[in-house]
């Protein structure tokens, strides 16, 4: 009997160290920890995922590398394995993907760009997109004034999460006081900061064309009660600021200046409690996830290439992968999938961010 219960023990090991290799990773896939993010009253589970793909692999017998021709598209299949299930291992139709022209100067537009003290504005064409958020607001929120600009897609997701906070917490009185500001004004503050701070003066405010109030994606949050406005860090404000950190990320937006990261940003812990940002899902619950700032998230994605690593992530029911591209790997020219949609954001700083929403494919991209 004793017998019988060893070999019985010896089984169950030897099968339950089976089930752990066939379910688990090898050397292509790493995973962070998973995470939850909450909003709008229901909860979102985050996977991030790092895939390795093959530098080549064979296909009709014909071997197709990783460097393309300018013309020439490729599909490139997914080779991990994740444990648990993973809705994008493997993709019901493999992404193609194509080399297109793009220009240079794209590096400095998109709503991962990166405005700091060593990273000056590179790219003013987009001043030509912004809107006033006046004549697009619902009325959830209240604006210090109708000439409040910033780029159309800050919009929609703006709405959003202030009908929520109406929706949750009964309040209306979430403040814009500032969004996209002219040269001029910038130039005006940095000014008075010097007078202020002196020689620290880039640890509280930067210079117009470092700030990242000139990116036309940054928000400076306040709230209004019988038109006195009051700093999100007043009590009265409270369960607002309270809100924002736990479902903004939610919507598109991140704490540009978040605690702990002043040796990233360069801004003085506890001084931007206020500016808020959007730079666009996925990218918001993959950094709130993380915890990591603006810069430091940049800096992670660099890891990504289009032939290599992509970032593969699930968050609220949509799958993406995401890579970057250094703006001088292939000069004029960026790498972009062909069947599924996509966008491209430059960081400012020497790269583009490719993010492709790999939920299902569409028609072949011309």
């Amino acid at each position: 009997m004793k017998i019988s219960r060893t070999l019985l023990y010896i089984t169950v090991i030897c099968l339950i160290a089976l089930l752990a290799v066939s379910c688990g990773g090898g050397d292509d896939t790493t995973e962070a920890t998973p995470g939850a993010t909450k909003h709008s009253g229901y909860t979102s589970s985050v996977r991030v995922v790092e895939i390795t793909r093959p530098t080549s692999f064979t296909s009709n017998t014909t071997t197709i590398r990783t460097t393309l021709p300018t013309t020439a598209t490729a599909t490139y299949l997914q080779t991990t394995v994740v444990i648990g299930a993973d809705p994008q291992n493997p993709l019901s139709v493999p992404i193609t993907f194509k080399n297109v022209q793009y220009d240079a100067s794209n590096v400095g537009i998109g709503p991962l760009v990166i405005y700091n003290a060593a990273n000056a504005q590179k790219n003013s064409s987009y001043i030509d997109s912004l809107v006033t958020i006046y004549g697009n607001r619902d009325a959830s929120y209240q604006l210090a004034n109708t000439a409040l600009t910033v780029m159309p897609e800050v919009i929609t997701p703006l709405n959003q999460m202030a009908a929520a906070i109406n929706a949750q917490l009964g309040r209306s009185d979430l403040l814009i006081r500032s969004a996209y500001r002219t040269r001029e004004h910038q130039l005006s503050l940095y000014e008075e900061g010097k007078v202020k701070y002196g020689a620290e003066v880039d640890r509280y405010v930067l210079p117009p064309d470092n700030s990242d109030y000139r990116t036309g994606y940054a928000l400076y949050l306040q709230i209004s009660i019988n038109g006195d406005s009051y700093e999100l860090d007043h009590f009265r404000a409270k369960d607002i600021k309270d809100w924002l950190d736990r479902n903004a990320s939610g919507y598109g937006f991140i704490l540009r200046y978040p605690a702990g990261k002043s040796s990233s940003t360069n801004i003085n812990e506890g001084v931007e409690l206020h500016h808020y940002r959007y730079v666009g899902k996925p990218h918001s619950i993959v950094m709130n996830q993380l915890g990591y700032s603006l810069e430091e998230y940049v800096e992670y994605l660099k890891q990504f290439s289009y032939s290599g690593k992509h970032l593969c992530v699930t968050a609220e029911e949509a799958n993406y992968q995401i890579y970057y591209i250094p703006a001088n790997a292939t000069p004029g020219e960026i790498q972009v999938p062909t069947n599924y949609a996509y966008t491209i954001s430059g960081d400012n700083v020497g790269g583009y961010v490719v993010t492709v929403n790999t939920s299902s494919p569409i028609s072949a991209n011309q």
